[in-house]
């Protein structure tokens, strides 16, 4: 039996050894709750999931304008930037790794395996969850590195409205506002925004821009209604659309004008009932559109242009039961059905589509109250219309040995599973002599991973933690020579199941205060990575990491003051010299600084200025950030 059976059957037998009822001991909820690491809402000091939180205040004292400014400097996360957008590595994977949701769903257009992090305004976002580690055990495909999960805005007060307008470098300009009330039967929020940012060039010796422009508009309308027999229906609708553009320039000399036009629609409507015993039912049906248009116009001549309309659907129906069982067990049950298509002329036929049913499993038994002992066995089974079966379970460990100490473990098998593109492209280019197929036989990529940490309250003011992983990955898809166009015939390449890599490493964070009115957070991140198939490092990783944020809040003055950093170390990437051959290039070192200050009048106004890349890191090659850019402005609450 191998080792995936034998994980498939360590994790079923907590969950057949249930002893006979004794009521459980009630939860004192925390002051912040969190549902990504259990998909039950839960409070963020009982949670048996290490889980890292961004509140609301914190995402606005940073003065970011997309969730990747956000995730910029926190630690144990790198960011890779291209023309393409931010995109987000996890416990040194790439971003195909990581699940990206908002509310508990699934986003789409994954641009390479990327999901560009720009495409999330900050306006709604009431807080981040980053969970770390194999999370395919209760969210299927992807989630490999872990899960990202986005919480937006509710309304929270009887009247409620905020606006904020901003201007900075780079013609920056912010513009949005929401406004909200809430009443014993319903409450309703509704949200607008625009952005603009121009184009930058980081290499003046050519005509190419290294950061792409981009004009962006979204409205957003959040509701939700409750009865007095327990019922609650959450609606939720999205609409984001998204111009950017830049130049290119080719090896030969050709100049391209890019533009992409993005639209983005999402509708989710999520019925919920609690029961008396006490059990709950939540229903989740949900809808999402993405749809590129992408113009690649060559000055001077039409021989190149390039026009391609991308159009992905995804359909989702899900219904979870978590029923609070004797003995301390609670107990949740999902079932999840999903429905994925996408037309775009790089396909064969143009078209793709795929179905996709789940079933998953948790318990979180509290085995022990006075020390704390918790074990949450889990596992998910799918089905996928295009490669069958895949099992993903996996075994978390809380224990406190001390009120102020907290020691977690963890070990789950993920999957990812093959892309359309993957599965069925099919993409000729004659000028240079290949042709790229996909192969509808390829298995899906599987991972092992584990996870070890601990956490400290040395005392009121001192805070540390400690994070061990590690993440094996088998059955990696690449593209590969299957053709060697012999008798003059162009050369053929498919996708094939061949790779296998790992990623291991420690993640650390100290947080110190307040006091007088003073904190500072700061970590280290050592990552290691290895292609095993071609025994040297993964491209893009820095070794050595660290990062650090201090502020200053001083609430009888009204003032905040902000200083935040991330140092990285250099990374090795692999060049094709287009002979079968890959040269070696190191990337240099770089550092993150961003400052922010803001005096808000009275409660309801705050002026506020900043600096971002304030030490002008970047270069155009591997790290192109956007230089250093000043920006002020003013918001309002009521």
């Amino acid at each position: 039996m191998d080792r995936r059976w034998w994980s498939l059957a360590l994790s079923l037998c907590p969950v057949l050894a249930y002893a006979q009822p004794a009521p459980p001991p009630t939860a004192t909820p925390a002051y912040e709750s969190v549902v990504t690491g259990s998909r039950t809402e839960t409070a963020l000091a009982d949670a048996p999931i290490a889980t890292e939180v961004i509140t609301r205040a914190e995402i606005e004292s940073v003065g970011a304008h997309d969730l990747g400014d956000v995730l910029a400097t926190r630690p144990g996360i790198q960011l890779t930037r291209t023309f393409a957008g931010t995109n987000l590595q996890l416990q040194g994977l790439d971003p195909q790794y990581v699940l990206i949701l908002v509310d508990g769903q699934r986003t789409i257009g994954r641009v390479d395996g990327a999901i560009d992090l720009t495409r999330f305004p900050i306006d709604e976002i009431e807080r981040i969850e980053i969970v770390r580690g194999p999370a395919s055990a209760l969210y299927g495909a992807d989630a490999i590195a872990g899960v990202v999960n986005l919480i937006t805005r509710r309304a929270r007060r009887r009247y409620e409205a905020d606006a904020l307008a901003q201007y900075g470098s780079l013609n920056t300009a912010d513009v949005r506002g929401g406004a909200g009330l809430r009443r014993t039967a319903f409450s309703a929020r509704v949200s607008g925004g625009y952005h603009h940012r121009d184009a930058y060039q980081l290499d003046p010796s050519t005509p190419a821009t290294s950061g792409s422009r981009y004009d962006e508009l979204e409205l957003g309308l959040r509701g939700e209604a409750h009865t007095p027999h327990r019922f609650k229906l959450q609606l939720a609708i999205d609409y984001l659309q998204r111009r950017s553009g830049g130049v290119d320039a080719s090896a030969t000399g050709a100049i391209f004008d890019r533009t992409n036009l993005t639209e983005t629609f999402s509708v989710s409507l999520a019925p919920e009932i609690t029961f008396a015993i006490p059990a709950k039912l939540h229903v989740t049906a949900s809808y999402s559109l993405y749809r590129d248009q992408y113009l690649h116009d060559q000055r001077g001549s039409n021989e190149l242009d390039q026009y391609q309309l991308t159009k992905e659907q995804l359909a989702v129906l899900g219904v979870q039961y978590d029923h609070v069982l004797p003995r301390g067990h609670f107990l949740s049950l999902g079932l999840e059905g999903q429905y994925e298509s996408l037309d775009t002329d790089r396909l064969n036929g143009g078209h793709g589509d795929r179905f996709r049913g789940a079933f998953f499993a948790q318990d979180q038994w509290t085995a022990l109250d006075a020390p704390r002992l918790v074990f949450v066995p889990a596992i998910r089974v799918d089905l996928d219309s295009q490669f069958g079966q895949a099992y993903s379970p996996k075994l978390a460990v809380r224990f406190d040995p001390h009120p102020n100490v907290t020691l977690r473990g963890s070990y789950g098998l993920g999957y990812r599973a093959p892309t359309f593109k993957e599965l069925f492209i099919h993409f000729e280019n004659p000028g240079v002599g290949y042709v790229v197929d996909g192969n509808p036989a390829l298995r899906p990529e599987t991972s092992g991973g584990f996870d070890l940490g601990a956490e400290v309250r040395v005392a009121r003011w001192l805070w540390l933690s400690v994070n061990l992983y590690r993440n094996d990955l088998q059955n990696l898809i690449t593209a590969s020579l299957v053709d060697n166009g012999g008798a003059g015939g162009p050369q053929r390449y498919s996708y094939v199941n061949i790779d296998a890599a790992y990623t291991q490493g420690v993640e650390s964070a100290v947080r110190i205060g307040p006091w007088n009115d003073f904190s500072v957070e700061g970590g280290y991140t050592l990552t290691d990575s290895q292609d095993e198939t071609r025994r040297r490092r993964l491209p893009g990783r820095s070794l050595h990491a660290g990062n650090f944020v201090a502020a200053f809040r001083r609430v009888r003055w009204g003032l905040e003051v902000t200083l935040r950093g991330a140092a990285f170390g250099p990374r090795r990437y692999y060049v094709d010299n287009a002979d079968g051959s890959y040269s070696t290039q190191r990337a240099p070192a770089y550092v993150l600084l961003d400052a922010r200050v803001a005096e808000t009048i009275k409660k309801h106004v705050t002026l506020f200025v900043g600096v971002q890349n304030l030490a002008n890191a970047g270069e155009p090659q591997f790290t192109p950030l956007p230089p250093r850019t000043f920006y002020g402005g003013v918001s309002g609450r009521y």
